[in-house]
């Protein structure tokens, strides 16, 4: 696995989208620390509104027994298409528990068959093909980031197989532009099997072609090289399996679109690496929400999605995020067409450890006085979760007013909560995952 694809490095003195781009895309990064003082929890109605509307969660065991502590979900949930799960960081166990237990409560409650990562779309249906064959760390490896390598995400994988001989399987879907496991190995050849129904020539070249690029596009200035001839080969790939649809999609048509959809993605993964700073973000963003329209469209269109990504990518808005500023988010580009099919819950945290991309340790830092994490921390409960659609006032004007934040429970910044998310789910104490 690549250094971009782990997500290894952990900048520091760099501006908030420095140090996304530096992670390989794959989170948040340190950059600073402040400290403050939990009993300046903002203005004294807005503790008493949250006190009142925040909905306790009584466990984050996808095991539990019962489901009652999630009911409330089904009415905020029932005419949604797409519901998305966000998490300020990548490193945090409890994260990754909640967001089992909550996929599994929608699969089993809610009608949503589909969970959609911020992973390789290649890779991650290649896993969910061969889910009979491959154990449960198998196929969460061979589909998505290091960064979810862990016990906790394991789970869902489990549980995803799981349902595989039932009348309503889960179905694992990635749709980000880039290479997120070694698996993408397998890729060159399965081009070469299907363009070689309709052309062996070009099929030689194709699997030549992508195999050097996965070989290679890691190593030093290889992609500043060779990306442009690359991103013109990746297009005109996308198109011929477009353009062929009809031929070759007879017996598996989900498997073409999918591959089409994996060259198309290269050739936006490409466009980014090549690109500023600003303009990446947005290339990238951009291209993911056009992945989750084309799965809800092209390769799911009778099924609800669940989406598992950062908070910066799931939040709404353009520019709402401080350090963030000139990027429009994945979840912005959906909330044009999808808004009113969409759920987005944001994953904040309060205190306690969690890790960096590169799995080493670290304490949060403490919340800032007035900030939205010490008001969170102010309802007194373990596990919480805030509507942001419920009734405003008196007290819940917290929600429209630009309060200060934590990503990764770290890194200083601001934003609008109603703006960015129509739920918070807020863990107060968290621990690092249990990696493989």
């Amino acid at each position: 696995m690549n250094r971009r694809t782990a997500g290894l490095l952990r900048p520091r003195g760099r501006t908030l989208l420095a140090a996304v781009l530096a992670a390989g895309w794959s989170g948040l990064l340190p950059l600073g620390a402040s400290a403050a003082d939990e009993s300046a929890s903002g203005d004294a109605r807005w503790r008493t509104w949250l006190q009142t509307h925040a909905r306790e969660i009584k466990s984050l065991d996808a095991s539990a027994a019962s489901t009652e502590d999630l009911e409330f979900l089904g009415p905020l949930l029932k005419d949604k298409r797409l519901v998305q799960l966000g998490e300020s960081g990548h490193g945090v166990s409890e994260f990754n528990r909640a967001k089992v237990r909550l996929i599994k409560y929608l699969h089993e409650k809610a009608g949503f068959d589909v969970i959609a990562f911020e992973s390789a779309v290649f890779e991650c249906d290649r896993a969910d093909r061969l889910a009979a064959a491959l154990s449960a760390e198998d196929m969460l490896a061979s589909a998505v980031f290091g960064v979810w390598h862990c016990r906790e995400a394991e789970e869902l994988f489990r549980y995803i197989q799981e349902t595989k001989s039932t009348s309503r399987p889960l179905i694992l879907a990635g749709f980000d532009t880039q290479i997120s496991s070694r698996s993408v190995l397998a890729r060159p050849a399965a081009f070469r099997e299907a363009v070689a129904v309709l052309d062996p020539v070009y099929a030689r070249e194709v699997f030549e072609r992508d195999g050097l690029f996965v070989r290679n596009y890691a190593l030093g200035n290889w992609l500043a090289v060779n990306g442009e001839s690359g991103r013109a080969f990746y297009d005109r790939l996308a198109r011929w399996f477009s353009d062929h649809e009809s031929e070759l999609a007879a017996a598996d048509p989900s498997r073409i679109r999918i591959l089409g959809r994996a060259a198309w993605s290269m050739a936006r993964f490409i466009e980014q690496r090549l690109a500023p700073a600003a303009e990446a973000a947005n290339i990238r963003d951009k291209a993911m929400a056009d992945n989750i329209a084309f799965l809800a469209e092209a390769v799911h269109p009778d099924k609800k999605i669940v989406v598992w990504a950062h908070n910066l990518h799931v939040m709404y808005g353009d520019s709402q995020v401080t350090g963030w500023e000139g990027v429009r988010p994945m979840g912005g580009w959906l909330s044009r067409r999808w808004r009113k099919d969409m759920y987005t819950i944001g994953f904040l945290m309060g205190r306690g450890r969690a890790a960096w991309n590169d799995r080493s340790r670290y304490r949060l830092s403490e919340p800032v006085p007035d900030g939205l994490e010490s008001l969170l921390l102010s309802a007194g409960l373990p596990f919480m979760f805030v509507d942001l659609a419920a009734d405003a006032a008196p007290g819940g004007e917290w929600m429209f007013s630009r309060l200060a934040a934590k990503s990764w429970g770290f890194y200083d910044t601001s934003w609008v909560p109603r703006d960015c998310f129509d739920g918070i789910l807020f863990i107060r104490t968290v621990t690092p995952p249990d990696y493989f």
